[in-house]
């Protein structure tokens, strides 16, 4: 674990090593370590650390999030023990990561005692005060009088990371609908020069809908691609779309015949209009499917300890006892 992707010390004081590899961390307590990865935006306080007091112990966790849920499990081999948390809602402070560490705390009688529910509203507070920094970022960029597209040449089927795909419709207005799922509709605005916007501009909607976090007002805008790019009519090939503002836009291809993807084309139109991010994003995917199932496995074999009869349970048709 320690030849990880890397390694760094907090700046809490106690310099205790961290180590990060494959969505895993290892690090030591005492450390301001523990809402890394997770949604917890805290400033590095010192009376946020549980445990400043108590004697130190090693710890391997792993936070995790996906579309309206986020997970927080850590694993104390000194005495055998894992705590797990699941919590519905993300984006705006990280239920699973507080608790966890209230029951760290509790369990471990660490010292001195921290108020955690104080913590999490204040990350609450930067996560929503993010948003709104980012939404000044997405109106600077927003330049609706340049905007030179047609909507019936955005409307299509594209395609990309091998096997993802995103649908641009037209009813009243364009608007985009993901993996080919209705309920993912968004409404399309126009941005910029060839450019469509679904960013919601309400932070309330990102939770109730369940969507993707929103770093960076990029992650809401598609730049449509033309063949010629010096051509203002040349025919629409693709679009690209920038998640993170340190990564390189993906592209996703149009797809040029009624029924299905051309290989060739799409191959031509990859090789032409640049970077296409394939084989470290489905890499990414499946190392990310590969923790998932174990932290689904932990959390089960965790549940099983707790209540034994669970599965007893399950067979005769009960849904057994509620953790809560």
């Amino acid at each position: 674990m320690w030849k990880s992707h890397w390694t760094r010390p907090c700046e809490d004081g106690f310099d205790n090593k961290t180590a990060y590899m494959l969505g895993w961390l290892r690090t030591t307590m005492p450390t301001a370590a523990l809402p890394l990865l997770s949604y917890n935006s805290y400033p590095t306080k010192k009376e946020y650390i549980i445990g400043r007091e108590s004697p130190p112990q090693v710890l391997y966790g792993h936070p995790g999030c996906t579309n309206g849920s986020v997970a927080t499990m850590y694993v104390i081999p000194q005495s055998g023990f894992t705590v797990v948390a699941l919590s519905n809602a993300a984006d705006a402070g990280d239920a699973s990561n507080s608790t966890v560490q209230i029951l760290l705390q509790a369990i471990y009688d660490l010292g001195p005692k921290v108020d955690l529910i104080l913590s999490l509203k204040e990350s609450r507070e930067m996560k929503l005060k993010q948003h709104e920094d980012m939404i000044n970022d997405w109106e600077k960029h927003r330049d609706v009088g340049k905007y030179n597209c047609n909507a019936e040449e955005l409307v299509g089927t594209y395609h990309g990371l091998g096997a993802s795909i995103i649908d641009i419709k037209q009813s009243n207005n364009l608007a985009v609908v993901f993996g080919r799922q209705d309920r993912s509709r968004c409404e399309l605005d126009r941005f910029n020069q060839y450019s469509l916007s679904f960013l919601p501009m309400d932070h309330k909607e990102i939770l109730e809908r369940a969507m993707i976090d929103w770093d960076y007002w990029t992650v809401g805008v598609f730049r449509f691609v033309r063949e010629d790019k010096t051509q203002p009519n040349s025919p629409v090939v693709g679009l690209r779309w920038k998640w993170d503002q340190y990564e390189d836009s993906t592209l996703w291809v149009k797809q040029n015949d009624k029924d299905k993807m051309n290989d060739n084309y799409y191959k031509a139109v990859v090789k032409k209009h640049g970077k296409f991010l394939r084989d470290p994003w489905l890499f990414y995917c499946m190392a990310s499917g590969v923790h998932y199932i174990l932290l689904l496995w932990l959390y089960e074999t965790a549940y099983t300890r707790v209540y034994p009869d669970s599965k007893k349970c399950e067979a005769a048709g009960s849904p057994g006892p509620v953790i809560r």
